[in-house]
């Protein structure tokens, strides 16, 4: 339908006006095309309504590239989500900005009580000394892996391998 009544109606009425709208279309070949649809009204000297013009522009292949990203983004969390393993990401503050359900299960603690939290909640004063040591490594570059013992949310330990990889932005 592109363009709604009211919108024709606004158009024709005092005032500037533009309307911009993405447009799906049915091409006779069976294939869908979109388009980028903008109008805007000219007035005359007495500020009435005069003509509009419109711009359409073939977006398609953006379309077409923001589907697949959509669908690649899709398979990437639905992949992070169901591994066993525990993932976690820190930034540069080590507070948690992400974790995935495999390591909120380990550790007995919900997505919520980890974001915004600093690693050091789940360590004894040893082992956040060696966490300590690892941060700073990873700062210079290195990421090798190491063990380090965790406390679960119940007080039990938890014996983990970090595979670590320092991600700068």
């Amino acid at each position: 339908r592109g363009m709604t009544v009211a919108a024709m109606r606004r158009m024709r009425g005092s005032g500037p006006f533009t309307s911009r709208l993405e447009k799906r279309c049915l091409h006779k070949n069976g294939q869908t095309r979109w388009f980028d649809v903008s109008v805007s009204k000219v007035s005359d000297e007495n500020g009435q309504f005069a003509y509009s013009v419109a711009q359409v522009m073939a977006i398609t292949a953006r379309k077409l590239a923001e589907d697949a990203s959509r669908k690649n983004e899709d398979k990437y969390r639905l992949l992070v989500e169901t591994i066993n393993e525990g993932l976690a990401i820190c930034d540069e503050h080590e507070r948690i900005t992400f974790v995935n359900d495999g390591l909120c299960r380990m550790l007995g603690y919900s997505r919520k009580e980890l974001i915004g939290q600093r690693t050091m909640l789940m360590l004894d004063k040893a082992n956040w000394k060696l966490m300590r040591k690892q941060i700073a490594l990873r700062r210079n570059g290195r990421g090798d892996r190491y063990e380090i013992t965790f406390c679960k949310k119940d007080g039990n330990p938890l014996f983990v391998v970090i595979s670590p990889n320092p991600i700068y932005n």
